[in-house]
């Protein structure tokens, strides 16, 4: 199997996202797609004086302030910002529209990367009867993807209007220091994705970088001349790179492609000098050798709506890149990290006014498999361009040292990404490049089956390593009918067991096949599957077939036929 090590690496990096109130200001980038709106539940928060909020369905004229309070709560963790506008106090039902309420709440929820919340109402002992404002504590905890658990200690001041309790809502009801002139933010800090890499160390893939080129419309000089040099570098017409940033602002980034960093120098030799391009590194994952050992390796992908119904939790989004096939996919958790971030609250221009929390992101784990990056080159070298496969492995401890698989792919494409042409090409390849043929390829074994006959013979068909056969080059034990042929048209003549295996002697086994398959057709199937045959090898990394094991059962159920004594001859020499 793959052998696999850990090993931890740490980097940061920093991306905006913006709670949702109108444009963002022009130093900000736009936010990435909002999460789904949270839905959270109320539960009680361990170590806090006061009781749970409880669902409720709201009563205004409710004598004690206290009750309002919990049905305020319980109203507000439901996500029901409808009903809780009922409960308002007039003062801020003026300030402040129906609709606009829930929307500032979710968008606060989705800018934390709020999950869940629970808000717990505090010790509201002694308050006075004939009081007409009080003001009652509580805790929420909200517990967010990027950050973790937040805890903020808030109040809900509460009034009396024409005899009945309302709540005098604010933004700073939610966090400390937010009010309708500051905003929550959250500052991701994104891991370093762990590197793949061989026995010796040598990167398989690795977080690098891709050169990014884009243009400013505001700073380009001449237009007919940008158009000529940049689109001839591209390869794109001079109507297609005009579409580009048509209707683009002045002062607006308009990427264009994404590069192999290994391609900035002649970039810049070629277009670096235009005014109005711009060329720019961007952290990326990067396969240093391409298609080398591509089945293996794996490659990654945007998540799907199924996945970020999952990955939302963990802090991901539709930006992200996931594990798809191969180590990648396998080990997506090892190798992905855990995502940090800094929540704060800012002002208008984006100025802090409080860090409310910072957890740091944790970099992925390295992962270094048995697989010998110079063995590797070599088998996918001695395989050319034939479909099929080749697999090296260590006796010692069964590590895979190569597993070539002819066609592959580059998974550098999946990072930079394909034309439509080039997409169609691969995906719609009838050889099926994306196909493992070492590890989902399902094949005859041929002779190497011929050990696991010889090993039922010796303990179940009262066989002997020295039992002596004798080899025609053809064999009728099933009558003259059913003729069964050696690899060799003259035969081997006389051998022993342990010779027919060095040699490699159908006959041998043929025989050996009748012997066991007259005590029980099923013999020979149940020395194959303790073999382990039949099912996954369990290698880690690397996605499998199962294959099949024949017996009378299976093909009853597959074929519909009954088992015959020739089907337990191909058996034994790995055919059928």
């Amino acid at each position: 199997m793959l052998t696999v090590l850990v090993a931890i690496v740490a980097l940061r990096g920093a991306r905006w996202f913006l709670e949702q109130r109108g444009p963002p200001p022009a130093v900000v980038s736009q936010p990435a797609a909002a999460a789904p709106e949270p839905r959270p539940t109320v539960a009680a928060t361990p170590g806090v004086a006061g009781v749970a909020a409880e669902p409720a369905t709201p009563t205004p004229g409710s004598a004690r302030p206290e009750d309002v309070a919990r049905q305020f709560l319980a109203l507000w963790a439901e996500g029901r910002y409808d009903a809780m506008y009922d409960l308002m106090a007039a003062e801020a039902r003026s300030r402040y529209a129906r609709d606009a309420v829930g929307r500032r709440l979710r968008a606060i929820a989705e800018e934390a990367t709020a999950q869940r919340v629970s808000l717990t109402l505090g010790t509201v002992e002694g308050l006075p009867a004939d009081a007409a404002r009080v003001v009652i504590p509580f805790v929420a905890v909200y517990e967010t993807a990027r950050v973790g658990r937040v805890e903020e200690r808030r109040t809900l001041t509460m009034v009396r209007e024409d005899g009945r309790w309302r709540v005098l809502w604010s933004p700073a009801v939610v966090f400390e220091g937010l009010s309708d002139t500051t905003y929550v933010r959250m500052l991701p800090e994104d891991p370093v994705r762990g590197a793949v890499l061989d026995r010796s160390g040598q990167a398989l893939a690795v977080q690098g970088g891709l050169l990014a080129i884009g243009l400013q419309p505001g700073k380009i000089a001449d237009e007919q001349q940008f158009l000529s040099s940049v689109s001839g570098y591209l390869g794109w017409t001079p109507e297609r790179l005009q579409a580009a940033y048509a209707g683009a602002r002045p002062d607006w980034w308009v990427p264009l492609v994404e590069l192999p960093l290994s391609r900035l120098s002649e970039a810049q030799a070629r277009i670096g000098d235009v005014p109005g391009v711009l060329l720019r590194e961007k952290p990326a994952r990067v396969y240093p050798h391409g298609a080398v050992a591509a089945h293996v390796v794996g490659y990654l992908g945007r998540p799907t709506a199924e996945e970020l119904a999952k990955l939302r939790a963990r802090g991901f989004g539709e930006d992200d890149w996931v594990g798809r096939a191969g180590v990648e996919g396998e080990l997506q958790d090892i190798l992905a990290g855990e995502k940090g971030g800094r929540l704060a609250i800012v002002d208008g221009r984006e100025n802090p006014v409080r860090q409310v929390v910072e957890r740091a992101a944790t970099a992925g784990s390295d992962v270094l498999l048995a697989l010998d990056l110079g063995l590797q080159r070599l088998a996918e070298e001695v395989l050319g361009e034939r479909r099929g496969s080749i697999v090296l492995l260590d006796p010692r401890d069964n590590g895979v040292l190569a597993l070539a698989s002819w066609p592959r792919f580059d998974p550098n494409q999946f990072i930079l990404g394909f034309t439509s042409e080039e997409w169609q090409k691969l995906s719609q390849n009838p050889s099926q490049p994306f196909l493992n043929r070492a590890t989902q390829g399902a094949y005859p074994m041929g002779s190497v089956f011929k050990v696991v006959t010889m090993a039922a013979g010796l303990e179940r068909g009262g066989y002997t390593p020295d039992t002596a056969f004798e080899c025609r080059g053809t064999w009728t034990g099933y009558g003259p009918g059913q003729v069964f042929y050696d690899w060799l048209p003259q035969g081997h003549g006389r051998l022993t067991l342990r010779e027919g295996l060095s040699q490699s002697c159908n006959i041998v086994f043929y025989e050996i096949s009748k012997t066991l398959n007259d005590r029980d057709p099923n013999l020979l199937a149940q020395y194959a599957r303790a073999f382990g045959l039949g099912e996954p090898s369990g290698a880690r990394g690397i996605d499998e077939a199962a294959g099949t094991v024949p017996d009378p059962a299976w093909k009853r159920r597959a074929i519909g036929q009954d088992w015959f004594g020739g089907d337990a001859a191909n058996l034994a020499i790995g055919q059928g």
